[in-house]
């Protein structure tokens, strides 16, 4: 669980410091949810209990994957690039 958690701040980590690009935003966050995910499988199994929220929380993750890159790629086919700064907020 210490190499999970140690991953989870890894990609904190590259998300923070891959600002300026959201695909690599993207990926640092599909990452912390998978590990998320893997680490509330693990804790479920140890304690016996139903996998009835692992899969919901994998149901959302995958939601959430195709949310992102539905919305990359009409950012990058309005603007042309896939940089932050070049949002229109």
């Amino acid at each position: 669980m210490l190499l999970l958690t140690l991953m989870f701040i890894l990609a904190l980590t590259s998300a923070v410091l891959n600002r300026h690009h959201i695909l690599m935003m993207l990926l640092a966050v599909e990452l912390m949810a998978a590990l998320t995910t893997t680490l509330m499988f693990l804790m479920s199994a140890n304690l016996l209990s139903p996998l009835t929220p692992v899969l919901i929380l994998l149901t959302l993750n995958a939601c959430e994957a195709s949310l992102g890159l539905a919305l990359l790629v009409i950012l990058v086919r309005n603007i042309g690039n896939d940089y932050v700064s070049s949002l229109p907020l």
